[in-house]
Formats: structure tokens, C-alpha cells, sequence
């Protein structure tokens, strides 16, 4: 199920990604499909930023979904190695599937709770409409 609910299409970045994959699926070679979730590195500078607007230093974590919304989040550096072994190791069960590969699925609330620990300053959501 897409974070948006298809909401959004003709995302480049995601559309390219489908694309490879079935180019891969009509050759017939043989394929596990890795699809990390977001990238926990990612959230400092993308998604979470300083607001300019704030004499307080608060920083915005900015989305596009819900704040209900459980969004896969990986840790690569840390994570990635772990699910690509269980592939390799689980071979036979998992060629031709998908492995949606997530460190754990976090709400909007959650990721503020966190970073509010890790950067030691304010931190609010809010989510980015039309």
C-alpha cells in the first residue's frame, strides 16, 4: 500500500524502480527484489528541518501523509546487510518475490519524538497539502 494512497503518481524516482523491475522479471533471470523503505539517514535535511520562522530554533518534520501513517523506515547502514543475508540464506523461498525490508514502521509522532532526543530541540510535524 503507497504512503499516499496514489495520491501522487508519475513519481520519477519510484517509476524508474518499477520499470527496472520488470524489465528484470521479462528477461527470466532468476531475482529477489529488495525494496528498502525510507532511509532513517534521510529524515535530517529532507524531511526534518530547521524552521526559519522560529526564534526558538524548532525544526518541522514535513509530509506528505496523515500523522496516522506508519511509514517503513530502515536503518541501511545498520539494517541492510541483516535482510540481504536473509535473502541469500532463504534463496529458493524468495526468488521472483519482494522483500519490503524495513528496520520498523514509524508514525510522523514518533519520528518527532525521536529526533526531539537526538537533536535536543524542538521539533513539530506537519503535513504538506496540495
Amino acid at each position: 500500500m503507497s504512503v499516499t494512497n496514489g495520491k501522487f503518481s508519475g513519481v520519477e524516482h519510484f517509476d524508474s524502480k518499477a520499470d527496472v523491475e520488470k524489465y528484470i522479471r521479462s528477461t527470466g533471470i532468476p531475482a529477489t527484489f529488495f525494496l528498502p523503505g525510507f532511509f532513517m539517514s534521510n529524515i535530517p535535511g529532507s524531511m526534518l528541518m530547521p524552521n526559519p520562522r522560529s526564534e526558538e530554533h524548532e525544526f518541522v518534520l514535513n509530509g506528505a501523509f496523515p500523522k496516522s501513517t506508519h511509514i517503513p523506515l530502515l536503518d541501511a547502514a545498520g539494517d541492510t546487510g541483516k535482510i540481504v543475508k536473509a535473502i541469500l540464506l532463504n534463496r529458493e523461498k524468495l526468488l521472483g518475490k519482494r522483500v519490503l525490508a524495513a528496520t520498523d514502521y514509524y508514525t510522523p509522532d514518533d519520528i518527532i519524538k525521536a529526533s526531539r532526543l537526538r537533536i535536543r530541540k524542538r521539533a513539530r510535524g506537519r503535513t504538506l497539502t496540495n
